[in-house]
């Protein structure tokens, strides 16, 4: 196994650093169809506020950036997931990755959430949250993330709703990260009936983490892929900082819309 790794993509020291924290940009666009079906009885001594919430939603992408990390291959995924609230407090989360674009389509990677948000004073809020996602292979970068404990503060307003985030990753790779986001929503209601509504939330978040995760991806990826490695095509795992750093600039764009009452 010497010289398995070419380090034909970093010259020097100088162009490495860059690379790690250069700032990528990603542009995704996702759509969700929100249904609330359940609601609170409706009788003399309440009103008709919802406690159950019930969401679908499905996205699709292509980017080549986890986590702020470059895949080695670029595959498309289509990812449905199934979110359950209730009282705008408790909630949880069932979602998959549907990868079409491999040799074999398949069922890359499934997970769930529970996560509890508490409101705090006026419109500051937080949260806390477990997840566990379960990878079928090493395609994707964070294949070595298999539980995770989130906690996230948030202060709501008007012009623009700012959410810092802390996440420990472990079971596999160990991996601390932090995300600043900045949100503005365009909502538009009464679009088809008088009790729909197009939301329409705008952010740029700034992530700074560790990478071992990315490094145990390399690191696969070298295994499963030589040919590549003779062409000098590939990234060495051992010039990857594990350091606290910067590691993402992210612009993305979502579209919600929202129907009460079925």
């Amino acid at each position: 196994m010497k010289n398995i790794v070419s380090l034909k993509p970093f010259k020097n020291t100088m162009n490495r650093r860059i690379k790690l924290i250069a700032l990528r940009i990603i542009l995704i666009f996702a759509i969700s169809i929100t249904t609330i079906p359940m609601y609170a009885a409706d009788d003399e001594d309440s009103d008709s506020t919802s406690v159950h919430a019930f969401e679908v939603s499905l996205s699709t992408a292509n980017n080549q950036i986890q986590r702020g990390r470059k895949l080695e291959s670029n595959y498309l995924n289509i990812t449905p997931k199934f979110h359950y609230c209730y009282d705008e407090s408790f909630y949880a989360d069932v979602s998959l990755a549907y990868f079409p674009t491999f040799k074999v389509p398949k069922i890359d990677s499934w997970g769930f959430d529970v996560g509890y948000n508490l409101g705090l004073v006026d419109s500051i809020s937080t949260g806390i949250e477990y997840a566990f996602n379960k990878y079928a292979s090493y395609r994707q970068a964070t294949s070595s993330f298999h539980h995770s404990l989130t906690w996230s503060l948030e202060w709501e307003n008007a012009i623009a709703t700012p959410t810092l985030t802390t996440s420990y990753n472990f079971g596999g790779t160990t991996d601390f990260f932090t995300d600043l986001e900045l949100t503005h929503k365009f909502a538009f209601k009464h679009i088809f009936s008088s009790q729909d509504a197009l939301t329409l939330p705008l952010s740029v978040s700034t992530s700074f983490g560790t990478s071992h995760f990315y490094q145990q991806y390399l690191k696969q990826y070298l295994i499963d892929n030589p040919e590549r490695n003779k062409k000098g095509k590939l990234i060495a795992p051992e010039s990857i900082s594990t350091s606290f750093q910067l590691t993402d600039v992210i612009l993305s764009l979502a579209a919600s819309y929202e129907i009460a009452g079925f």
